[in-house]
């Protein structure tokens, strides 16, 4: 039942105990650790923006350039600008 070419759980470092649990939204394998719960990916992508994005939009929004600005010249929504 055990995936060998699983990866050791990031939790408990258990790798015997480590089986496949289908796939995430992103189409990447997940995996569960029986030891102790516990369900991840084995290489998970980062997400957000750069920091130099955000530090970008930070400097803008200080500026006094509207979300909506902001937004068009860093080709982002402006939602994610407002979050």
């Amino acid at each position: 039942m055990n995936d060998p070419l699983a990866p050791p759980c990031p939790a408990c470092q258990q790798s015997t105990r480590v089986i496949k649990a289908g796939f995430n939204s992103t189409s990447r394998q997940r995996y569960r650790c029986h030891a102790c719960a516990h369900y991840f990916t084995a290489r998970p992508r980062p997400m957000g923006y750069d920091p130099a994005l955000r530090a970008q939009a930070l400097q803008l929004s200080l500026e006094g350039a509207s979300l909506r600005a902001i937004g068009r010249l860093l080709a982002v929504h402006h939602r994610s600008v407002a979050n």
